[in-house]
């Protein structure tokens, strides 16, 4: 498959482009009710799909498969301290409503879960102790919400700059896995957000702009990481091992909690999340093919500029050169006995 060529700084403004319109579409869809089994599905599915990125994508380029990487020591380190980051940011900053009824009320009338949604099945919530209203996390209110949502889309931005910079072979498709991570997993944040924007009786108007200024945070983060690291690629490299453990935080945390203590839809639930992986095994085998395209493209370049230029060069120019008409290709030298 071709590979069209773009500049990185072009394919991450795309790309921030649509994570900023996915971030509104989730600001505008959280002010609607949302069935519990279609979220529990999307949830479930996104939850395969982080996962997938984080052990097909993230962790392989930073430790340099496709070269440029940093010593496998390094970077389990700097993903140890990425997911650690993000867990010490979600136990002081609880920026994900996961107490019953913090959006809303009891889950007999209101909200749930991770984000606002009506509780109109039956579902078991008993095992999901770490989600239970008696566990007094801190309540922070949507201020609290919103600094912990903007320190984490600051790394979102990090870890789709660092994606872009060490994908930028496959052109196009250079930080795809990343983005579509960042674009399936914004909108809930939005939803949140929008949830606790309610719940603290903040006005429409104001509400929507504070939600256009989250949205661009992330861009925002993303090429102030691109300008600074100037395509250093141990850089890069360590800030996607960080990256990667930051997003196993959010896997492991927040999204396989909402689906992993249900009872109804086990099947569908599961089936969702497997297909989540395989989406993320099969991105990372289409980028896989890209870089190898590239590669092969750049090596018959200078395969055929060698052979050409070498090769025309040392057949001809350094060939004994025929003798010349009526020469007998002998060796004239002066005393040599003939008659001159």
């Amino acid at each position: 498959m071709p590979t069209i060529a773009a500049a990185p700084s072009t394919v991450l403004a795309v790309e921030s482009a649509l994570v900023v319109a996915a971030c509104l579409v989730g600001a505008w869809v959280g002010t609607r009710r949302l069935a519990h089994t279609p979220l529990q599905l999307v949830l479930s599915a996104v939850s395969g799909m982080v996962l997938g990125i984080v052990f097909f994508h993230l962790l392989p380029h930073a430790l340099g498969v496709h070269g440029g990487g940093a010593a496998p020591a390094d970077v389990m380190l700097w993903a140890l301290l990425g997911f650690i980051a993000l867990f010490l940011l979600e136990r002081f900053a609880p920026f994900h409503v996961h107490e019953h009824g913090s959006a809303g009320g009891d889950c007999g009338g209101g909200t749930c879960g991770h984000v606002a949604h009506t509780c109109d099945h039956e579902h078991d919530h008993a095992p999901h102790a770490h989600a239970d209203a008696h566990t007094h996390a801190p309540k922070l209110g949507w201020m609290g919400a919103l600094l912990g949502l903007t320190v984490h889309s600051v790394l979102e931005g990090v870890a789709l700059a660092a994606s872009v910079q060490a994908e930028s072979s496959a052109g196009w498709l250079a930080g795809l896995g990343t983005l579509l991570v960042i674009v399936a997993h914004k909108p809930f944040d939005a939803m949140t957000l929008s949830a606790l924007l309610r719940q603290g009786r903040v006005s429409g108007a104001r509400a929507m702009l504070i939600q256009l200024a989250f949205a661009m945070v992330m861009p925002v983060g993303a090429f102030l990481f691109m300008i600074g690291v100037r395509h250093d690629p141990e850089v890069t490299a360590l800030a996607l091992a960080f990256s990667g453990g930051v997003f196993l935080c959010i896997a492991c945390s927040d999204l396989l909690p909402e689906v992993q203590f249900h009872r109804h839809d086990r099947l569908k639930l599961t089936a969702a999340f497997v297909g989540g992986i395989a989406l993320a095994w099969g991105l990372g085998q289409l980028e896989a093919q890209m870089h190898n395209h590239a590669g092969h493209d750049h090596g018959a370049i200078d395969a055929g500029h060698d052979g050409h230029d070498h090769g025309a060069h040392d057949g001809h120019d350094h060939a004994p050169a025929p003798a010349a008409p009526g020469h007998d290709g002998h060796d004239h030298a002066p005393g040599d006995g003939h008659d001159h």
